[in-house]
């Protein structure tokens, strides 16, 4: 259960997830989205051994390696900007902010991760995973981020150009992952040269300035029977004498020496909380709706309670809530004893800030589901077994955890349909558990 490289997990993952026949073993961020066009050059109807591309191609990306491997530092952004994982004509956009100089740097990923290096060895921790720190020894930070992630990577390419004097490392970085790559062609647009690759799953163009910089990588990703989904990571670089200082406190967090040695606890946890909490007495809370309005779950018996854990920045989250929206409707059409919520956890430590982006939200997408803030109650999730998102639980009307579902469901209206009537009629099942969960941070 790895966490995948940023830009695989947001760009080869929704396509094989958006199409039947391209069901990964454990999904991620599945979503619909209308044809983007692409604006970068036409890429060789057929790859072609191309021995004077490959040549090219690897001349301008050693200028590009010499040269910010001689900078005494770099500061950079990336702005990367993808089609909405809720589909429509809109794109959602994160940033990558990078620092590094001869023995020090951080990245930030935004909603993802973040990663300092210093002293030799690199601290990496996971957005909504406040009590966990990887550490590993790095002679590189690149190195000691490959380490800590298990092979994963980051985005930054930068980063392995400027410490990795290896061809085939500076053309991973680009791919991210994506198999069958070889290089097409290169062209120019404007000043800049264009190496224009292709892999199993689509095109990657690599835009290279006159001044030997990367500041654009357009990925073309397309699969049988869907329209191309097109990723674009827009850099703005500069060349420093230095960076600001970079530090790193654990305080209270568990230390661990990869994500995999986190996640395996968590599975572990997760597996023994579920199991433990079904058949007993749901834990008890008490939290504010967008309303203000207070609601404590124990005063609910005599109804059947849906709760479902999600996060704004949690793609199958966002592919459950129209469905979770879509059951609440029903449920109260039909005029049933159900109470519907969804539980908003991880979400950040400002109350005001967690606030105001989850009404934003909420608006935004025309919701009627009563929404619950959680992010300020740390032990909630913990209370439940939950270790990834999203958790949905059905809680029968004696206060009693009927059955609890992880991960993203497309037949969630069926399923929550079933669950209630079960439910209503005192009957109650074994846990179904779909899948496992998007782990905060993927």
């Amino acid at each position: 259960m790895k966490v995948i490289t940023l830009l695989t997990a947001l760009a080869i993952t929704p396509i094989a997830l958006a199409h039947p026949d391209h069901q990964p073993e454990h999904p991620d961020h599945p979503s619909d989205h209308p044809e983007h066009p692409s604006d970068h050059p036409e890429h060789p109807s057929e790859t072609v051994d191309n021995n004077e591309a490959m040549e090219e191609a690897t001349a301008l990306l050693k200028k590009v390696h010499d040269n910010y491997k001689k900078a005494s530092g770099i500061v950079e952004v990336v702005t990367i900007t993808m089609p909405s994982m809720m589909g429509g004509d809109e794109t959602d956009t994160m940033t990558l902010d990078l620092m590094i100089d001869s023995n020090t740097g951080s990245i930030i990923v935004e909603d993802q991760l973040s990663a300092v290096w210093k002293e030799g060895k690199v601290f990496v921790t996971l957005n909504g995973l406040d009590e966990a720190y990887i550490e590993t020894d790095a002679k590189t930070f690149n190195g000691g981020i490959d380490t800590a992630t298990g092979g994963n990577g980051t985005p930054a390419w930068t980063l392995v150009l400027r410490e990795s004097d290896n061809l085939d490392d500076w053309f991973d970085a680009f791919s991210m992952g994506m198999p069958g790559v070889q290089v097409a062609g290169v062209s120019k647009d404007g000043d800049a040269s264009v190496i224009q690759m292709t892999t199993l799953m689509g095109t990657i163009d690599i835009f290279v300035t006159n001044t030997n910089t990367i500041d654009k990588v357009v990925m073309g990703i397309s699969q049988p029977g869907m329209p191309t989904m097109e990723v674009t990571a827009v850099a703005d670089l500069k060349f420093v004498k230095s960076i600001p200082s970079v530090s790193f406190d654990a305080g209270d967090r568990k230390k661990y020496d990869s994500m995999e040695a986190i996640f395996a606890e968590m599975e572990e946890e997760e597996a023994s909380g579920e199991a433990d909490l079904v058949g007993k007495t749901a834990p008890d809370f008490t939290l504010t709706t967008l309303a203000g309005d207070e609601v404590t779950l124990s005063d609910l018996k005599g109804e059947v309670v849906i709760l479902d854990f999600w996060a704004t920045w949690c793609g199958p989250c966002k592919l459950g809530l129209p469905l979770l929206n879509e059951f609440d409707t029903w449920a109260q059409e039909q005029g049933l004893k159900v109470k519907v919520f969804a539980l908003n956890v991880w979400e950040g430590e400002d109350a005001a800030v967690v606030k105001k982006t989850v009404e934003k939200f909420w608006t935004d997408k025309k919701y009627n589901t009563s929404v619950l803030l959680g992010s300020g109650d740390k032990a909630l999730p913990k209370n439940y077994g939950v270790t990834g998102i999203p958790a949905t639980f059905v809680i029968g009307i004696d206060g009693t955890v009927l059955e609890s579902h992880i991960g993203y469901d497309k037949n969630m209206v069926e399923t929550l349909k079933k669950s209630v009537a079960d439910a209503l009629e005192g009957g109650a099942k074994k846990p179904d558990h779909p899948d496992h969960p998007d782990h905060p941070g993927s």
